[in-house]
């Protein structure tokens, strides 16, 4: 009898660790826990696998699940679950009938799918929500409730359990529409280059970002009094405060999340909002407990090329201090970014400057800019600063010149902390590692790429995914500067890595991988590690461009301004499906050159044009539009981002004089347009601006900071 009691008692206790071990190690919210420091307890994470490129055999590969074209979501799981935001795209080809943003399930046993939450673009979707735009925000999981945000500005509920008893889908709690019910005017992200919010709870509140945003087509925030900010009560969705504090402030959108933390005993809600203000509210009755300017007062907002931006980033808390970095969006390209550490114990205006005008008295918040020195402002510090350390640029060799890595650019990602050691990366691909109490920079290390998420740090390993799939594996150590391993994942990374249950989730745009090894994830056992891959100099850092169609009905407008004739050629650069090209050779009998790298859309559009029986006209090349020889072009289309453009621009003035140039949504920055059209599309519903360029180029006298 005692010795089956004692078999009991181990059995009971086994029961009881193993079920304590997958509560704990859930991921069951962006950021992994309340503090949003990506920080896994367990050990031994898998550093070497192999997703089978180029006919290699996978390895260290547990399942793969298909996800659509874009996924932007940052993937969360608990109870056995795993859900990740992304698009209903699934092939190179497009249906705008069926374009939707999807909340994706899947089982963590062996990547079957669960169900999709298919949430279906809202009209006028480039001001609200861009064609392919996936669904990005990571959902809210706690016990069998789930709470995330759509790209249609809504909040949901939904229960789980009906998916646990083998049910087909769960059952919707609530929903709340914050544009119908609070007027809200949600900004989408251009090209889809963003994150949306990911919901913070306390207690029986839930809080949002909503979103509400800048219309750059009426140079103004539309709905300056509808809240930024909404306090749910989390069972039922109904409204327990609000705050609208960026008014008409705001830059551009809001694409940040909530951070709930206790800070001296006393619960804080702190949220990086659109006006560049970070704010701290209690989360019971919304009363406003500090805020902190995160730009230098005399910081100037202005579209691609200012110094005054928000946060893109989430604040991240780490031994009573909160930790943030200025971003931008993507499409409107890189700078200088600044990092803070702030004390939040204090209250009021805590910024480190404060502004006044010439008088002395205190100048109010602008929108472009707070402090102009040209007109006798003054900017003195704050006595009362929360300012703990800033990190921007420095010289950390002391050669007298700033590195490339050794500027903090402006960035998505948020900071991960762990035994002091900081850990950041930048949007530019420089990634930082910094002592989280003095800000002392330890190493700098170049990815050579763009950076849109967040680094992940499991035991003593650090995890940095980037755009073009490569994830450089780090040993956590100030003085590690150098991953000790780089490997690819095949293709771009836009969500951040998660580890839970002895797991790594890595997504790219189009699959989810669960990735482990045969260790047991609690094992002692040491992992024997390769050296690091050289990363190769010569990658270039220019911002690709996910495939976002133009309407048929606005191709015709583009060639018709261009002025298409039979004689000429047209180039399309970045031709997505081919259908620029295409059009150009059936009306108007041209020859067309396409220049496209994503290998799928170079073989749909070969085989559109054969069947519209065009393809002796029509030639597309796989290759980086940035290499093309535009000799011979007569016409060129763009639909391009900002960064893209700019990089263009060398190219373009080398043109041919007479050559034109089609312009979709946005502008050669420093030039003048011969043209500009702004129509309505008849298939999609949405407004379109259109611009029209003629070599040789006219440059304006200056780029105005109202511009968008």
């Amino acid at each position: 009898m005692q010795l089956l009691q004692r078999f009991l008692t181990i059995v009971a206790i086994f029961a009881i660790c193993v079920g304590n071990i997958g509560v704990a190690d859930d991921w069951p919210m962006y950021g992994r826990d309340a503090s949003h420091n990506a920080v896994s307890p367990e050990r031994n994470p898998p550093t070497n696998w192999e997703v089978g490129l180029d006919g290699r055999k996978p390895h260290n590969i547990l399942w793969t699940a298909p996800l659509g074209s874009l996924s932007f979501g940052d993937p969360v799981v608990a109870n056995g679950q795993i859900w990740i935001g992304t698009n209903s795209v699934r092939s190179p080809g497009y249906d705008a009938a069926n374009d939707a943003s999807v909340l994706a399930g899947f089982n963590v046993r062996d990547g079957s799918s669960l169900f999709n939450y298919v949430s279906p673009r809202l009209p006028q979707s480039r001001i609200h929500d861009w064609p392919t735009a996936s669904l990005a925000c990571s959902p809210l999981i706690e016990g069998d409730l789930m709470w995330f945000t759509t790209n249609r500005c809504e909040t949901v509920c939904l229960d789980l359990l009906p998916l646990k008893q083998g049910q087909p889908q769960p059952r919707e709690v609530w929903k709340v529409d914050m544009m119908a019910e609070f007027g809200v005017y949600p900004i989408g992200s251009p090209m889809a280059f963003l994150h949306t919010c990911s919901i913070a709870s306390f207690q029986d509140r839930i809080y949002v970002n909503t979103g509400n945003g800048f219309d750059y087509l009426q140079q103004k925030v539309p709905a300056p009094q509808a809240p930024s900010l909404i306090c749910f009560d989390k069972h039922t969705g109904q409204s327990m405060w609000q705050d609208n504090s960026p008014g008409s402030n705001i830059f551009e959108g809001q694409w940040s999340s909530p951070l709930v933390v206790e800070v001296a005993g006393r619960p804080q809600l702190v949220m990086a909002q659109g006006d560049g203000w970070l704010r701290s509210f209690d989360p019971i009755n919304g009363n406003l407990i500090w805020k902190f300017d995160v730009n230098p007062k005399t910081a100037k907002w202005q579209y691609n090329h200012g110094t005054r931006h928000q946060c893109l980033a989430t604040p991240v808390f780490y031994q009573q201090h909160i930790y943030i970095a200025t971003g931008q969006n993507g499409a409107d390209g890189e700078g200088p970014g600044r990092l803070v550490c702030i004390d939040p114990s204090k209250s009021g205006d805590i910024s480190s400057e404060l502004a006044f005008d010439r008088m002395g008295k205190p100048l109010p918040d602008s929108r472009i800019q707070i402090a102009d020195l040209s007109l006798g402002h003054r900017v003195k510090p704050n006595p009362n600063s929360g300012l703990e350390w800033e990190c921007v640029s420095e010289d950390v060799n002391g050669d007298g010149e700033i590195l490339f890595e050794e500027e903090f650019h402006l960035t998505y990602s948020n900071v991960v902390i762990k035994d002091n050691l900081l850990l950041v990366a930048d949007f530019s691909g420089a990634v930082h590692c910094m002592d989280a109490q003095s800000g002392k920079r330890h190493w700098d290390y170049d990815a050579f790429a763009f950076i849109f998420s967040s680094p992940l740090i499991v035991g003593d390993v650090a995890y940095v995914a980037d755009e073009d799939g490569d994830i450089a594996i780090f040993r956590l150590a100030a003085d590690q500067g150098q991953p000790i391993v780089e490997l690819s994942i095949g293709s771009g990374c836009f969500t951040s890595p998660i580890f839970s249950n002895g797991v790594l989730y890595l997504a790219t745009r189009d699959t989810l991988y669960a990735i482990g090894e045969s260790l047991s994830p609690n094992s002692d056992i040491t992992l024997e590690i390769p050296i690091a891959e050289t990363a190769s100099s010569n990658r270039d850092r220019i911002l690709r461009s996910v495939f976002v169609p133009t309407p048929q009905d606005i191709v015709d407008k583009m060639l018709e301004l261009a002025r298409v004739q039979s004689q000429e050629v047209v180039y399309d650069l970045g031709s997505g499906d081919g259908r620029v090209i295409i059009t150009a050779a059936k009306q108007y009998g041209c020859y067309a050159v396409g220049y496209e790298l994503d290998p799928r859309l170079v073989a749909l559009s070969r085989s559109k044009a054969t069947q519209e029986e065009v393809a002796n006209l029509v030639t597309i090349e796989q290759a980086d539009l940035f290499t093309a020889n535009l000799g011979k072009a007569g016409v060129i289309a763009l639909y391009l981002l900002p960064d893209q453009l700019e990089k263009l621009l060398p190219q373009l003035e080398r043109l041919s004089p007479g050559a034109r140039i089609v312009s979709h949504y946005f502008e050669l920055l420093g030039l003048v347009a011969d043209e500009t059209l702004t129509i309505r599309s008849q298939e999609d519903g949405d407004e379109h601006k259109l611009l029209l360029y003629t070599v040789p180029l006219t440059k304006t006298a200056s780029v105005s900071p109202t511009t968008k």
